[in-house]
């Protein structure tokens, strides 16, 4: 089984509009709620984004799998997901994952 703590998420986000900060900050509550041992970096790219926290990889050329490759080049966890700034995690989805 996997553990949580052995878990990153990377999140690309290009942001710019309230819209997708707003479905960023849903993301990141849902991730919070349902998973809060698992390590999430935001792999921000582009140069209209607001940087999110200070683990955050932020790419100043927009490009989302530069931004990824970035985070992930960061990561120490064996595991790791990548998802969209706009997903909604469900209750359990990590243990039905696992």
């Amino acid at each position: 089984m996997i553990d949580p703590e052995d878990c990153t998420i990377v999140i690309p986000h290009l942001g710019g509009t309230y819209e997708a900060e707003m479905a960023l900050d849903e993301c990141l509550v849902s991730l919070r709620e349902t998973a809060p041992d698992i390590k999430v970096i935001i792999a921000v790219n582009g140069q209209r984004c607001v940087k999110h926290r200070d683990s955050d990889v932020f790419v100043k050329e927009q490009g989302q799998c530069k931004a990824v490759n970035a985070a992930v080049a960061t990561v120490k966890t064996p595991w790791i997901f990548i998802t969209n700034d706009d997903m909604i995690y469900a209750d359990n989805w990590f243990e039905k994952l696992t």
